[in-house]
């Protein structure tokens, strides 16, 4: 027996930061002026020290200007006899490369063209591929890498059906527990609502009956799904047909008449969501045998109890369980 529990994840609040009061126009116009005064008194003083300094300064500034155009004219001579020797060594070498023998002949090494050598395998789209899949890994969630698609024995087509649903990855409910479903083991799963709870059973489920089709029998379904609730029945059985493809999915409650149930039960079930009471009518009319029920799901569990199908529940289960031992799958809330 294997027992998941999903805890919620509780988000801390973010500090409030306090925001800094603006200050008034009439302050900041009256900074800007005294500024402005005060670099205005600085420059006349630079000028006043100017003009004492006099000729003097302006002498060394002179003789300055001077040494910077002989250092000028002395590096332009020096760069331009480097200009040359390159030049000289580049004709050298092009000389050399001419004269180069290959299998006793002589090539000329200009007309060659050298092409770049490409180390990797790969071609440009599938590098570019690659690149991109490195991207979309490193901006996913720990959640979302845990809940890939590709980690679990989901068929494309089923794939595509959750997409246009807007359903891109497992939730921590769905990817803890679709192995152990898949495989046939006892799960005991509790999760709160919202969570994905639904879908945790469902889609484990109808990937099985989809790779392992038999044969239906008339009276007896693969896979029972029993719920305190119409309301919930619906919800369920929704799920099932929007994920499965080619599957027969009945939804049985009290107060809708026998005749369309019974006309889907002789035309053999695959998956029966239904509730308690009238599950267990049919049953006691014998036009329900569980005898060969590959999978049991009891949904809300919790609730069921609670509304007084304990009874009703165990009778069911007793039927499913007489002959051989069966998968037995119990989704409960807290």
């Amino acid at each position: 027996m294997v027992k998941v529990k999903v805890e919620d994840t509780v988000d801390k609040p973010i500090p409030k930061v306090k925001k800094v009061k603006e200050k008034s126009t009439k302050e900041k116009k009256k900074k800007d002026k005294d500024a402005k005064s005060e670099e205005k008194k600085k420059k006349n003083r630079k000028d006043s020290q100017m003009e004492e300094n006099g000729t003097e300064e302006v002498a060394t500034v002179i003789k300055e200007k001077k040494k910077s155009k002989k250092e000028k004219k002395t590096d332009g001579t020096s760069s331009r006899e480097k200009d040359s020797d390159v030049k000289e060594k580049k004709k050298k070498s092009k000389k050399d490369e001419k004269s180069v023998v290959e299998n006793g002949h002589g090539v000329d090494v200009d007309k060659i063209k050298s092409e770049p050598i490409d180390t990797d395998y790969r071609t440009n789209g599938e590098t570019e591929k690659c690149l991109d899949e490195a991207k979309v890994k490193s901006e996913k969630t720990e959640g979302e890498i845990l809940g890939d698609f590709s980690n679990f024995r989901i068929s494309d087509a089923t794939v595509q059906k959750l997409q246009k649903q807007n359903i891109n990855y497992l939730f921590p409910i769905q990817y803890k527990t679709f192995n152990h479903i898949y495989d046939g083991e006892d799960v005991i799963g509790q999760a709160r609502t919202g969570t994905g709870k639904t879908l945790s059973f469902a889609l484990p489920l109808v990937e099985v009956l989809q790779k392992k089709r038999t044969q239906r029998i008339r009276n007896c379904p693969k896979v029972i799904v029993m719920v305190p609730t119409r309301e919930l029945a619906k919800q369920v059985s929704d799920v099932f047909e929007s994920i499965g493809e080619g599957l027969n999915v009945a939804c049985f409650y009290g107060g809708t008449p026998y005749e369309k149930q019974m006309r889907a039960i002789n035309s053999g079930i695959d998956v029966l969501v239904g509730t308690p009471g009238r599950i267990k009518d049919h049953i006691e009319r014998g036009n329900l045998d569980f005898s060969r029920v590959r999978h049991v799901v009891l949904d809300e569990v919790d609730r069921m109890l609670d509304m007084g199908f304990a009874e009703d529940v165990e009778t069911i289960i007793s039927s499913a369980y007489k002959s051989v031992p069966r998968k037995f799958l119990e989704l409960s809330i807290k």
